[in-house]
């Protein structure tokens, strides 16, 4: 009941302010607006379950063995992979940074160390998602789902009252766009709130053109915070754009140019000062990605036209009913002509060019799809995701189109009932139970017991004191589900990864087209190097050399590597300014033996150390003491994104980049060194 008692307070108090600053709400819309979520939501959290893809992971070991336990089929919706393994995971390692008394900026839970705030997809400083954390990780995913559809449905019922529809009118607009395909999908994945503030800005900006006053800069200003909090950035390319052309198509209308430009403009920037916390990290982070390389020459590549257009592309889908009510205000519009506004409103042929725009983009139709691949920042975006301006588009159509049926949209028609008013409720209501019918089972309502419970294979790993890294075979031990029980995995699934960490797969794992990267063959000498003393294998496989079995449950085994290098290490040697490093690194057989470091010199080897470190975690980073016989270089096999910063008695040193990818920093002899992530 936790999930519930949180789930309505924060409703209780964003229909409040919603009331109180934006809109004015009778008792029957709010609480119209309070329970629309729980038409998907709400069996899970009235019955104390978990809306969440938490089924996923037993489609691979360990917990494969245990689907009987908890009634597990086959997994749900590969759809929602990115859900399971990505977002639950890294709300856990954020919840787990906060219970630990730190900010979460770093994930050391997959990929060597993996920033964690920069990546913004986690949304780490959203409100929503602070609240989230008041819950148990899975648990919470009830809730801000539930959050996000209640935030779509409250934007859209605000904004198509702006546009002149009546409470009954505006709701029906409300349930279209919340249960819309592209939001609905969404919900789960917190960016899912970028879209779902949409109908904000644009109400924010009609507001800013009409009246551009303090109260409407500062409701633009915090309209766009959460917009950009939201974790994000290609939405947020696309929901600004469309607030740009709604601004100016107010503009035009009501022919005012140079205030509302000033107005939107303070918002603008005092937003993004706001954001800085959150974009600053992201654009920092960004050009270190492989994922902004492979972007890059997409950008310079030439967008071919989809040759099958409306075969297997994402789906605008509304509903029957809202598609209907679309078409009404639609042919009300073309009957009345361009020459009666009072009657048709061009706001009516405003969302017919977005439908038509977002449905074209979002199919990759020639030559929408090609003139936005030529435009700057949309040439590496993926505008496919435009679907959902579309399903908008149509959304505040059904609107128009509902508040049609029931006559126009009068002060004196608003205070009385007309004949047709018991029509809107009656279809909002079909409406509802169409798109339940259709997307309801999007995702499973399942035990909270079924999610990520104790697996016996792991009790061996509490009592080992020092750190340590875990891997999976093939998909054993899905990458990111480590997280979940506190293990470092070297493996990861993520949005944005270190570039030079991906330049080291050739020489432990292998990189499939999409999704994680895998390990096959656990004899690699770099996993050693990378501090991999557990392994997560099938039962019946052969046991590999320098690995001794730990334990069998069920269908799998606990493997522990016998030649694992400890977290910071002294190699004997080192390879100064190699300019084939990774082809050298290839063919090396133990790295406690050598190690590589990026600096610029002339090629050459050299005696390190020799030395022994003591490894003690330390908030985001660790404390070394180094006994050193004579100088030398320390290695950490930490991901080298930048920011590390390192101390040697207080002083700070320099850091270098060792074995491509990963952290060294100079060892002196008797000294204790101190490294940390920058906070």
């Amino acid at each position: 009941m936790a999930v519930a008692l949180l789930y309505f307070s924060t409703a209780a108090a964003l229909l409040l302010l919603l009331h109180r600053f934006v809109t004015a709400l009778s008792r029957g819309a709010a609480i119209a607006l309070l329970l629309l979520p729980l038409c998907f939501t709400g069996r899970a959290m009235l019955t104390g379950r978990v809306y969440a893809p938490v089924d996923l992971p037993y489609g691979a070991e360990p917990l494969q063995s245990y689907r009987s336990d908890f009634h597990i089929g086959e997994p749900h919706d590969a759809l929602l992979s990115d859900v399971a393994y990505q977002i639950i995971p890294w709300r856990e390692a954020m919840r787990r940074s906060i219970l630990a008394g730190e900010w979460p900026l770093w994930n050391r839970f997959m990929l060597c160390g993996d920033i964690l705030a920069a990546t913004m997809q986690p949304a780490p400083y959203h409100p929503i998602v602070w609240l989230a954390l008041l819950l148990p990780t899975v648990q919470s995913f009830t809730f801000s789902t539930s959050v996000v559809l209640l935030i779509a449905a409250m934007g859209a019922f605000a904004f198509a009252r702006e546009l002149g529809c009546r409470e009954p009118a505006a709701l029906i607009a409300a349930a279209a766009w919340a249960f819309c395909a592209p939001v609905l999908l969404l919900a789960s994945w917190f960016h899912g709130v970028t879209w779902a503030m949409l109908p904000l800005v644009l109400l924010a900006v009609g507001r800013i053109v009409a009246a551009p006053n303090v109260r409407h800069i500062a409701l633009l200003t915090i309209v766009l915070v959460l917009e950009l909090l939201g974790g994000h950035p290609e939405t947020n390319l696309h929901v600004v754009t469309i607030g740009v052309a709604y601004g100016i198509f107010e503009m035009w209308r009501q022919r005012r140019l140079v205030r509302p430009v000033i107005a939107a403009s303070i918002g603008g920037v005092l937003a993004l000062l706001i954001c800085a916390i959150a974009l600053l990290p992201f654009l920092d982070a960004l050009p270190q990605t492989m994922e902004y390389l492979v972007r890059t020459m997409y950008a310079h590549s030439a967008l071919r036209a989809n040759p099958w257009p409306f075969i297997r592309s994402p789906r605008a889908d509304v509903g029957s009913i809202a598609l209907v009510l679309a078409a009404v205000a639609l042919w009300r519009g073309v009957r009345a002509g361009f020459s009666r506004p009072a009657e048709a409103g061009p706001h009516t042929w405003f969302f017919a060019a977005l439908f038509v725009f977002g449905f074209l983009a979002g199919h990759q139709v020639w030559p929408i799809a090609q003139l936005l691949h030529a435009l700057p920042l949309f040439d590496i975006t993926l505008n496919d995701r435009l679907i959902a301006a579309a399903s908008f588009g149509l959304a505040m159509l059904a609107g128009i189109g509902a508040e049609a049926i029931t006559g126009p949209p009068s002060k004196a028609a608003a205070s009385r009932r007309t004949p047709k008013a018991w029509l809107l409720p009656l279809l909002l209501a079909a409406l509802a139970a169409g798109r339940v019918a259709r997307d309801g089972g999007l995702l499973p309502a399942l035990p909270p017991a079924a999610a990520f419970p104790p697996v016996a294979l792991y009790a061996p790993m509490a009592s080992v004191r020092e750190p340590f890294r875990i891997v999976g075979t093939d998909i054993a031990l899905v990458p990111n589900t480590a997280t979940m029980y506190g293990l470092e995995d070297v493996r990861g699934y993520a949005a944005m990864t270190l570039r030079r960490y991906t330049e080291t797969y050739p020489l432990w794992c292998q990189q499939k087209s999409a999704g994680f990267n895998r390990v096959g063959d656990l004899t690699r000498p770099m996993l050693s190097m990378m501090n991999v003393r557990f392994a997560i294998a099938r039962n019946n496989e052969r046991i590999p050399d320098g690995w001794r079995l730990v334990t069998i449950d069920r269908g799998s085994a606990l493997l522990e590597n016998t030649r694992v290098l400890p977290r910071a290490f002294v190699p004997r040697h080192v390879r100064i300014g190699s300019t084939s490093e990774l082809e050298e690194m290839a063919q090396e057989s133990d790295f406690a033996e050598r190690a590589w470091l990026t600096i610029a010199d002339r090629p050459h080897e050299r005696i390190n150390g020799p030395g022994d470190v003591d490894v003690r975690p330390r908030r985001y980073g660790y404390d070394l003491d180094a006994s050193m016989a004579s100088a030398g270089w320390v290695v950490i096999s930490q991901a080298a994104w930048t920011g590390w910063r390192a101390y040697v008695d207080g002083r700070p040193v320099e850091i270098q980049i060792a074995n491509h990818a990963f952290l060294s920093v100079v060892g002196i002899r008797s000294a204790s060194s101190t490294g940390r992530r920058r906070s």
